[in-house]
């Protein structure tokens, strides 16, 4: 256990570096409101530093990638509920030194958090992927420009993920009450579902093995799914969890490929 530097700073893990050297973190004070807001540390908390404080209208932040070299870091702002989604917001790009804070989605068009990372960066760092509340897929430069979309507009899409190949950005798609597991290429192209698009089949939230085959998915109906892995064909290979359940969060092992 490392405990923060600041007694009264509760700070909750984010992102990380790919070589686990920089981690960010959304920090909150509630004895000190201004020191509440995006911390980067290295893994044993030394040089602790506030990147950016909670601005006018921000609640909190959810850090959800840092570039390789450290150098950048992508966050959800949560400016509150919307509709039947509580928690909706903005998405940001800011270096680590605490410069260049820039927002990423279009003006008028909000990120909604759903229990998984909002934005996800490509494997050499310099663009980033993310979905829009009832629009489409976008991808954007971190070093300028807008986000331009990737996927047809006017879709309800989430959970939207890179692979580690830099080939398919995987993300699902709402069809009615069905949830589908869609890829498509970082320039738009070759779009396509690859599980049924009908409600004999329900799943969401695929999560890439280390090596950019498989994905791992939350298969099931309602809250009570369990665990599967799948290929890029949509075929299931293996049911991974025998006890259906609301597995809000999982992941590959490292060395795990298969």
């Amino acid at each position: 256990m490392v405990d923060p530097p600041i007694e009264t700073l509760s700070l909750f893990v984010g992102a990380s570096s790919a070589d686990g050297r920089l981690i960010a973190f959304y920090g909150n004070d509630d004895t000190d409101p201004s020191r509440s807001g995006l911390y980067v540390a290295q893994p044993d908390l030394s040089d602790l530093k506030l990147v950016t404080p909670l601005a006018e209208g921000w609640l909190e932040v959810d850090p959800d990638g840092v570039t390789p070299d450290g150098s950048k870091i992508v966050f959800f702002v949560d400016t509150g509920p919307e509709g039947d989604i509580s928690h909706v917001g903005d998405l940001y790009v800011i270096n680590a030194d605490g410069s260049g804070l820039r927002q990423l989605n279009p003006q008028g068009k909000k990120a909604g958090y759903l229990d998984v990372p909002v934005i996800s960066l490509s494997p050499d760092g310099r663009q980033a992927a993310f979905a829009v509340l009832g629009d489409a897929v976008f991808v954007v430069d971190l070093d300028g420009g807008e986000a331009r979309p990737i996927t047809p507009r006017g879709a309800s899409a989430w959970a939207v993920s890179w692979s580690p190949t830099s080939e398919w950005i995987v993300y699902t798609r709402q069809y009615g009450t069905a949830s589908v597991t869609s890829l498509v290429r970082p320039d738009g192209t070759d779009q396509h579902e690859i599980s049924a698009n009908d409600e004999s089949d329900d799943q969401k939230a695929p999560v890439w093995s280390p090596n950019g085959d498989y994905l791992l998915v939350w298969r099931g109906k309602a809250d009570q799914r369990d665990l599967w892995i799948m290929d890029l064909e949509g075929r299931y290979l293996d049911q991974v969890t025998h006890e259906p359940s609301t597995y809000g969060t999982y992941s590959w092992a490292p060395a795990s490929g298969s």
